[in-house]
C-alpha cells in the first residue's frame, strides 16, 4: 500500500508517496514556482498523513475519507491533480525497468526518471511498471481529481465527494425513472445473449421498470401453475391398486417374490384360485398424474433465484437505495419473490438444466410469457451504454459521469419543454449494427413531436471532415430529414467564472492572457469556444452550439451580437423553449449541475 516517505537526506525535500512490493516506486510532483514570490511549492500531490506543504491536513483527509465512506466509495490514499506533472522513480536491485504506465498511457523517460501528466482524465488510476524480463508490477489505486472539485469545503457545490455522489445518484435516478431503453436492429437481427451476467446498472434499470409486471405475472403463476401429465410407474399394495393393464399381469409372473399364500375366504379368492392359492402382496401399476416438476416451473424457479441473487448484489454494491423513486416497488418485488421461492409450490420442483427455449407454455401462457420476456432482458449482456456508465462509476471518471448525466438531464428538460401538458413522451433507443454491437452514434433520446437528442453522433462538415459533438438536437420533418440542428458539448473542465475575459478581446489577446494565467487547466480554453464556432459554422443546418458545464450561470452570444444571460433555474422554462424554435443562432455556454 502507499505510504509517506522521503528519498534522500535533504530536510527541506518535499515528502513523497512510496509503494513497495519487492520493488520500490516513488511518486512525487514536479515543483512549481509561484509567480508572486518565486517560491517553489508542491501543490499537485496529496499523500495520506501529510501536514506540511499540502492543501489538505491529516484531520481534513480523515474527514474526507469518512465522507466518501458515507457516500458509498473509498477514496485512494494518494490524490493527484489533473494537468500537473508527476515524477516516478523505480528502485529495484536486480531488474531493469523497460516502461512505466499511468493507467494505459506510457510515461516519458528522462534521466532514469519517468514523467507523466494526466490530461483530460479524472478518476481512479494506477502505476504499472514493466521490466525488461517481461514481469509487470501494478500499484494500488491513485485518485486523479480536478482543481475545481475541492476536497475540504463541504459547502462548495463542487465538493468532490458530494458532487461525485450527486452525479451517480442523478444518473441512476434517470435510469430508474425513465422508460426502458429499447433495442432495435435495422435488419431485424435478434439481440445476442452471452454467458456472462449483465451489469448491475442494467439490472437496476430493468427491475425498477418491470417490478409491477413481474409481481403480477408471478401471482398469476402462483394461482394457476402449469401442471404436466406424467406417466408414473410404481409398485403398490394390491389393496391400493386402481389401474390394471396387461403389464400388471405380466409383472406378477416376472416377480414371483411378491407372491404369498392367500388366506381362505380372503377378498382376493378368485385371483388366488387362478394362481394356485397365491396372491401378490404388491403389483405393478402405471398411472397418469399431474406434476409441478416440469421444465417450465424449473425455469420460473431459476428466475426467482436469479432475481434474489441480483437483489443481494444491488444491496452489496449500494445501488439498491439509489433508485429512490422506485425503492418501495423494489422492496415489494424482493419480498414477494422470496416468499414465493420459499412456498410449497416449488418444494418438489427440480433445478433447471436445459433452457426450455421452444416451450409453448413459456411463449403463450399468462404469467409465464411475461416472466420469459423479463428473463431475456435480464440476460441481455454487454449493452455498451450500460457498460460504459458502470465503468465510469467504478473508476469514478467524474468528467465522463458528468457527460452521461448531462445527456439524461438535457433529454428530460428538452422533453418537458417540448411536450404539451400531460403528454410527456421521452424514451430512449439503442440501435444495433448488423454485426450485433452498438451502431456508432445511435444512442438517442426521442423527445416527442419529432425531436431527437443524439449521443456522440458523427456529423459531416461541408468540407467532409467528420465531427463528433457530444449531443445533437434535431427535428425531423414529415420525410424524415433533419432540417435544423443544435449542438451541445459537455465540458467539465470549463470554468464560466472567467467567461468575461472573452468579451471585447480578439483571439491573439485572449491567447496571451490565458497563457499568463497560473492554472491554464481551470481556465476557459480557447479551443473550447472555437470548437463551438467550428460546429456552428461547418455543420450543415446547425443553428447554435453550446458548452454545458457545471457552473452557476451561462451566456449565449447571438449572431447579431446580442448577449443573453442564462439562469440555470430558468433553463427549462425559458431559454430551452426559445432554443427549440431554431430561431436563435450563435454560440455560448449553459450551466447545469445535479442540484439544479
Amino acid at each position: 500500500m502507499w505510504r509517506l516517505c522521503k528519498d534522500g537526506n535533504n530536510k527541506d525535500e518535499f515528502e513523497k508517496a512510496c509503494w513497495e512490493d519487492g520493488i520500490k516506486i516513488i511518486l512525487q510532483s514536479v515543483k512549481e514556482k509561484k509567480k508572486e514570490n518565486n517560491k517553489e511549492e508542491d501543490t499537485s500531490l496529496i499523500v495520506v498523513l501529510r501536514d506540511e506543504n499540502s492543501e489538505i491536513t491529516k484531520e481534513e483527509y480523515k474527514n474526507l475519507k469518512q465522507k466518501c465512506a458515507e457516500l458509498g466509495f473509498e477514496i485512494a490514499d494518494v490524490i493527484v491533480y489533473e494537468w500537473k506533472r508527476l515524477l516516478v522513480k523505480v528502485k529495484s536491485e536486480d531488474k531493469k525497468v523497460e516502461k512505466v504506465y499511468f493507467g494505459e498511457k506510457e510515461a516519458e523517460k528522462l534521466d532514469g526518471l519517468w514523467l507523466f501528466t494526466f490530461e483530460n482524465y479524472l478518476g481512479k488510476s494506477f502505476i504499472r511498471v514493466k521490466f525488461e524480463d517481461g514481469q509487470e508490477v501494478q500499484t494500488d489505486p491513485i485518485e486523479v481529481i480536478s482543481k475545481k472539485t475541492p476536497l475540504t469545503d463541504e459547502n462548495d457545490p463542487l465538493y468532490y465527494p458530494s458532487f461525485l455522489s450527486a452525479l451517480i445518484d442523478g444518473i441512476l435516478k434517470h435510469l430508474s425513472s425513465r422508460p426502458l431503453f429499447s433495442l432495435s436492429s435495422p435488419t431485424g437481427f435478434a439481440t445476442i445473449e452471452y454467458s456472462q451476467a449483465p451489469n448491475l446498472i442494467l439490472i437496476l434499470h430493468i427491475l425498477a421498470h418491470y417490478a409491477d409486471t413481474l409481481i403480477q405475472a408471478l401471482q398469476t403463476i402462483y394461482n394457476n401453475p402449469y401442471r404436466k401429465l406424467k406417466t408414473q410407474e410404481r409398485w403398490v399394495y394390491i389393496s391400493e391398486a386402481t389401474n390394471v393393464d396387461v403389464d400388471t399381469i405380466l409383472m406378477i409372473f416376472h416377480h414371483p417374490e411378491h407372491l404369498h399364500k392367500a388366506q381362505t375366504g380372503g377378498p382376493f379368492g378368485s385371483l388366488a384360485e387362478k394362481l394356485q392359492g397365491y396372491v401378490p402382496e404388491r403389483v405393478y401399476q402405471r398411472e397418469v398424474v399431474e406434476t409441478l416438476d416440469n421444465s417450465e416451473n424449473r425455469f420460473i424457479k431459476h428466475l426467482l433465484n436469479t432475481i434474489i441473487f441480483f437483489c443481494d448484489q444491488l444491496k452489496e454494491f449500494k445501488l439498491w437505495e439509489k433508485a429512490k423513486s422506485h425503492y418501495r416497488k423494489l422492496r415489494e418485488l424482493e419480498d414477494y419473490v422470496r416468499y414465493l421461492r420459499a412456498s410449497s409450490l416449488f418444494a418438489d420442483v427440480g433445478d433447471m438444466t436445459i433452457f426450455p427455449v421452444s416451450s409453448q407454455v413459456l411463449l403463450k401462457r399468462d404469467g409465464y410469457r411475461e416472466c420469459l420476456e423479463i428473463y431475456r432482458r435480464l440476460q441481455l449482456s454487454r449493452i455498451p451504454v450500460f457498460d460504459e456508465i458502470k465503468d465510469a462509476i467504478d473508476n469514478r471518471n467524474i468528467d465522463r459521469l458528468y457527460e452521461y448525466w448531462c445527456f439524461f438531464e438535457l433529454s428530460k428538460r428538452l422533453a418537458e419543454a417540448i411536450c404539451e401538458r400531460g403528454k410527456f413522451e421521452l424514451r430512449f433507443e439503442i440501435v444495433e449494427s448488423e454485426e450485433g454491437g452498438l451502431k456508432e452514434g445511435k444512442v438517442r433520446a426521442c423527445l416527442g413531436n419529432g425531436y431527437e437528442l443524439g449521443y456522440n453522433k458523427y456529423m459531416k462538415s461541408y468540407s467532409e471532415i467528420p465531427l463528433r459533438p457530444d449531443f445533437v438536437l434535431a427535428k425531423k420533418d414529415s420525410l424524415g430529414s433533419e432540417k435544423s440542428k443544435i449542438i451541445f458539448d459537455a465540458k467539465f473542465r470549463f470554468d464560466i467564472e472567467n467567461i468575461k475575459i472573452f468579451e471585447n478581446k480578439d483571439i491573439a489577446d485572449l491567447e496571451k492572457e490565458l497563457s499568463e494565467k497560473e492554472d491554464l487547466a481551470t481556465s476557459p480554453k480557447t479551443e473550447d469556444i472555437l470548437k463551438m464556432h467550428t460546429y456552428r459554422d461547418t455543420i450543415k443546418e446547425c443553428k447554435s452550439a453550446l458548452i454545458v458545464y457545471p457552473g452557476k450561470e451561462g451566456r449565449f452570444y447571438k449572431e447579431n451580437e446580442e448577449r443573453v444571460n442564462i439562469d440555470s433555474k430558468e433553463l427549462s422554462e425559458n431559454f430551452l423553449k426559445e432554443l427549440l424554435k431554431f430561431s436563435m443562432s450563435g454560440v455560448g455556454a449553459i450551466a447545469l449541475r445535479p442540484e439544479d
